[in-house]
């Protein structure tokens, strides 16, 4: 079992976000191998509830010897209000 990310999910107040991302970390970390493979594994189990889902690792040059990844719900760093007012790229 690999050991698990730290993980940041955004929005963070979205408690039914965060519990399926979690769920589906603890699920998957029993069956990857490495942790390019969890990510995959992560992100496709996720998408399932959030189709928009990416996860994303944070850059090598900020990680402090900790890997961490970034759960965008929508896919992107921006509130999904902002994207349905036009004040952001859907894209």
């Amino acid at each position: 079992m690999l050991a698990a990310p730290q993980i940041n999910c955004f929005p963070s107040d979205d408690d039914e976000f965060v519990e399926v991302v979690r769920d589906a970390l603890v699920r998957e970390s029993v069956r990857a191998e490495t942790l390019d493979e969890l990510r995959g594994r992560v992100e496709m189990s996720i998408r399932q509830r959030f189709p928009r889902v990416r996860v994303r690792p944070r850059n090598h040059l900020a990680d402090l010897g900790e890997t961490a990844w970034y759960v965008y719900r929508d896919g992107q760093p921006v509130l999904a209000g902002a994207i349905a007012e036009g004040l952001a790229p859907s894209g």
